[in-house]
C-alpha cells in the first residue's frame, strides 16, 4: 500500500511539474486528467495508510485534520 501512494504521489507531482511545458488546450486537458488520476487515488490511500496507526477514534479526529487542510494546499 506504501508503494501505491508513493506511486499517486509521484504521478500527481510529476503530471503537475509538465503542466509548466503544455502549450495548448490539448496538453492543458491531457495534463488535468492524469493530475486528477494521481489525486484521485492518493486521498482514500492516505486514509487508509494513516488507519495503520491510529484507533478508530483517533482516526476520526485525524482524517478530520486532513480534510479540513486539503482546501488551503
Amino acid at each position: 500500500m506504501a508503494k501505491l501512494l508513493a506511486i499517486c504521489a509521484l504521478v500527481w507531482g510529476a503530471a503537475a511539474t509538465c503542466f509548466a511545458a503544455v502549450q495548448n488546450f490539448g496538453g492543458a486537458y491531457a495534463c488535468r486528467f492524469i493530475i486528477g488520476v494521481g489525486e484521485a487515488g492518493f486521498s482514500p490511500l492516505i486514509q487508509v495508510y494513516l488507519s495503520r496507526f491510529y484507533t478508530r477514534r483517533s482516526l476520526g479526529v485525524r482524517v478530520g485534520i486532513w480534510l479540513a487542510m486539503a482546501p488551503m494546499g
